[in-house]
């Protein structure tokens, strides 16, 4: 494998398990006929029990847009969509730098992540 960029931006979890179900990764190993590696085959196996599973591309297009007007850093946003946290108890580890500037924004935080991502309670 070959490095084109170094540092050419972040993945979501969302985004390695598309990149490995496109190498032909799986679960059950056994069925695999591609070059993945068993490495792959079991981080691919994790994420597909995240809520990285049932995500889609534009959810997180939206998602990102509508975080512009909290100022979260980058790395609290992609935590938030790689966590998915479903109560604003579940945010505040993710975001334990702005918790004062959450507490009067949360709820419509916690009101976008249950419509954007689909937060199944």
């Amino acid at each position: 494998m070959k490095i084109v960029q170094a540092n050419s931006g972040v993945l979501t979890n969302f985004d390695v398990l598309k990149f490995l179900e496109s190498r032909g990764a799986s679960e059950d190993s056994a069925r695999v006929f591609s070059d993945v590696t068993p490495s792959e085959n079991k981080v691919y196996g994790y994420l597909f029990g995240t809520p990285a599973r049932g995500q889609t591309t534009e959810n997180i297009n939206e998602f990102k847009e509508k975080c512009k007007k909290y100022d979260l850093a980058e790395a609290e946003v992609l935590n938030i969509i790689n966590t998915r946290p479903s109560s604003i108890v579940g945010i505040y580890p993710v975001c334990y730098s702005y918790f004062l500037l959450l507490i009067c924004f949360c709820c419509g935080l916690l009101i976008l992540l249950m419509t954007v991502m689909l937060v199944s309670l």
